[in-house]
């Protein structure tokens, strides 16, 4: 901490004023001095709430030093680091050097060093090497050149190359060439804005000028685009609020303008909605409420809906269904989520204290963290968690035919394939479905042809060329014959069979682009296990035996892990249920034994998680019958534990991970002749099972699929389909 000197006479200066983090920690501003609220903040009612959206704020571990107008900044593992700002307290204030990690596993902070210089206001960039380089800002001893780099594997802090000329309150944008662009600012206390930028080189550890702004300005944004450039909006010049904006070209080093926005601000927030080719721009002074969305095909800014309340010195989170998270701001402790499909706002809890000047991130398992920041004239310690549900299934097309235990698979093109399965009378079907989420007919199923033969207990594998593999499965007899489907012309072509028939087998992609087809039965009533194993190359079309699995077992299950092994679980032996596992490494294609699970189970799920972990959940036993527990494989460390079972036990039921990492269970069968609508969700972070809205129908034996756009698609046992909308 830089310390302070003396406690000078206090000053009525504003907090929406730059120079006030460096003035309170001079203490020229009395901690507790009154301050004359702006007239736009009296609260306005929030929008009325959809009606499957949910918000909550937990408290989460503690920073170990409180401040605020300190950096926060994502490292690619999850991690979360921040460094820097200003510390107030009751007995004075400071600005720190203090730099502290925050370990999304553990859900504890530990502190990685210090900077070189205590600094607040600013600017921080993550560089292609997880390094992060921290530039410019303030104390009470000046403005600074000095740059920063934090490197994550030895946790030190290392100096390098100043910049051309003192910044704070400026921006720092990583390019796509990992060069590093910094932008405006204040160049000094007096109120002199910076119309310069400057780009670092990490290769050549050098800063070299590029194109100035058409206008000088500090406390604006900077944003990356999804074609490479860098928009600024805002901010403020020596004298006047901006509402200008203007575009930077790497290619070239050159700004262009573009048109202003409809309302002047700065100490505003700007989120780039991923997907649409828009920006949101919301909040700051001096109106607060106001939003705006940019769009870059057209050059125009079109208003919409107003915030709830006047914010300033918040934080806007982009969530994984591309919705953003509108976090507090000065004298404000609501939240508030934007939905960029609809343009409204929804009502998203209350943080336990009004904060501004703080940090948000988002962490793997769809949470976000908010750290830090100023309630009052004091700075905050203590750090929140917040969870937003907007989880509701929305009913969608309808398929042709009723089926149950078919395969489903995602295709390249976003579409979704459901090929065979059981109909009516328990008989195979040949037919295949495809299900369309967007574009013309969106919500639809159309006709897919139809595989030269019906299968049950079949699988299907999209191939890395976009065509899909169906393997074996049984129509009376079982089958050794194989099929591609190809997707761009919407046609079936035998492919070459397999050295065995086998269905109730399982079929893995690996990761060189061949695939493993591991045990299944061989004989239509079960009573020829298999432990054998062969490999498809999509290239040669031919298919060789590699070694068989130490123990024979169908309707087991098959997880690719991150490793490249595969992880086979559980699943009908020759003449019990097994519990045992085994790992298959497709380097030197050989089998090892891997720990056993607590229970021997069919039925099962097995789902690949974030962190490199399976989850197993449900199915049933030959002694309990249904089970709710549910395990975790951790591959690095060859074991399994027990973690929280689910509601209720569970067979035939469904698992699909979502796009934040959570795990959706729905359906199966919990009881004789009783079919579950319900849905639960695994966050891997809490180790947690939650209940979510329950599907519109009961559904056993069906498919849950990961759409493109993080929605769920829920197929079969119905005609009837649905989609989980949820983030």
């Amino acid at each position: 901490m830089v310390p302070l000197a003396s406690s000078p006479p206090t000053l009525p200066v504003p907090r929406s004023s730059p120079l006030w983090p460096v003035l309170l920690t001079l203490g020229v501003l009395a901690v507790g001095c009154q301050v004359t609220p702006r007239e736009d903040t009296a609260p306005r009612a929030l929008a009325a709430s959809r009606e499957a959206l949910t918000a909550t704020w937990s408290p989460a571990s503690a920073i170990k030093v409180s401040r605020a107008f300190h950096t926060t900044t994502q490292l690619r593992g999850g991690e979360v680091l921040i460094a820097g700002g200003i510390h107030v307290s009751s007995s004075g204030g400071s600005t720190l050097a203090e730099a502290e990690l925050y370990d999304p596993a553990t859900g504890t902070w530990s502190m990685v060093g210090s900077l070189h210089t205590a600094r607040s206001s600013h600017a921080a960039a993550l560089m292609p090497d997880d390094a992060v380089l921290v530039v410019g800002g303030s104390s009470g001893l000046g403005i600074f050149t000095s740059t920063e780099r934090y490197d994550p594997p030895t946790r030190l802090w290392k100096p390098v190359r100043p910049m051309s000329m003192p910044r704070h309150q400026h921006t720092a944008t990583t390019l796509r060439d990992g060069r590093v662009l910094v932008v405006g600012g204040w160049k000094d206390f007096q109120g002199t804005a910076l119309d310069t930028a400057e780009l670092y080189d990490p290769v050549s550890n050098t800063w070299s000028a590029t194109g100035a702004l058409s206008t000088a300005r500090a406390s604006h944004t900077a944003t990356l685009l999804e074609d490479g450039s860098v928009l600024v909006a805002g901010g403020r010049d020596a004298t006047n609020d901006l509402a200008s904006a203007e575009r930077y070209d790497p290619s070239t080093g050159q700004w262009a303008p573009l048109r202003p926005m409809n309302a002047s601000r700065l100490q505003h927030t700007a989120t780039w909605l991923t997907g649409r080719g828009q920006l949101l721009v919301t909040g700051g002074d001096p109106l607060g409420t106001s939003a705006e969305v940019y769009d870059l095909a057209s050059d125009t800014w079109t208003p919409v809906p107003s915030l709830a309340v006047p914010r300033y010195r918040h934080t806007a989170t982009r969530l994984a269904d591309g919705s953003v998270l509108v976090v507090a701001g000065l004298d404000q402790s609501s939240a508030e989520r934007f939905d960029p499909a609809t343009r409204t706002w929804s009502p998203a809890g209350t943080l336990s204290n009004t904060r501004g000047g703080h940090g948000a991130a988002l962490l793997p398992g769809g949470a976000v963290l908010v750290v830090g920041g100023q309630e009052v004239d004091l700075t905050l310690g203590n750090t929140e968690l917040g969870t937003v549900r907007d989880e509701r299934w929305r009913m969608v097309g309808t398929m042709e035919r009723i089926r149950w235990m078919h395969a489903a698979v995602a295709l390249s093109d976003g579409d979704v394939l459901v090929v065979g399965g059981f109909q009516w009378g328990n008989t195979g079907l040949a037919a295949a479905e495809r299900y369309h989420p967007v574009g013309p007919g969106s919500g639809s199923w159309s006709s897919a042809g139809a595989m030269s033969t019906a299968r049950t207990g079949m699988t299907a594998t999209l191939l890395y060329n976009g065509k899909v593999l169906v393997t074996g499965g049984s129509n009376g007899s079982v089958l050794a014959s194989t099929e591609l489907y190809d997707p761009v012309t919407h046609t079936w072509t035998p492919a070459a069979p397999m050295q065995i028939g086998r269905n109730w087998h399982t079929a893995t992609l690996l990761p060189d682009g061949r695939v493993l087809v591991v045990g299944g039965n061989a004989s239509s009533n079960s009573n020829q296990v298999l432990a054998s194993a062969e490999i498809y190359d999509p290239d040669l079309d031919t298919w060789t035996f590699t070694r068989p699995m130490v123990t024979a077992r169908y309707l087991h299950r098959a997880t690719a892990l991150a490793d490249g092994r595969v992880l086979v679980t559980a699943g009908n032996g020759s003449r019990l249920l097994e519990s045992s596992a085994e790992l298959y490494d497709p380097v030197t294609g050989r089998w090892a034994s891997a720990s056993a699970i607590s229970s021997p189970r069919v039925y099962h799920t097995a789902t690949l998680l974030l962190d490199g972990r399976v989850l197993v959940a449900g199915g049933m036993t030959s002694s309990l019958g249904l089970i709710a527990t549910a395990e975790l494989y951790d591959p690095g460390t060859n074991t399994w534990t027990l973690t929280a079972p689910m509601r209720q036990p569970l067979r035939g039921h469904a698992a699909e991970p979502l796009a934040d990492g959570r795990v959706l269970v729905s359906g199966g069968v919990y009881g004789p002749g009783m079919i579950a609508s319900s849905a639960d969700t695994y966050d891997f972070m809490t180790e947690r099972w939650s209940p979510t809205v329950p599907m519109n129908l009961g559904r056993n034996n069906h498919s849950l699929t990961l759409l493109q756009d993080g929605t769920v698609l829920a197929a079969g046992d119905a005609v009837s389909s649905e989609v989980f909308l949820g983030n």
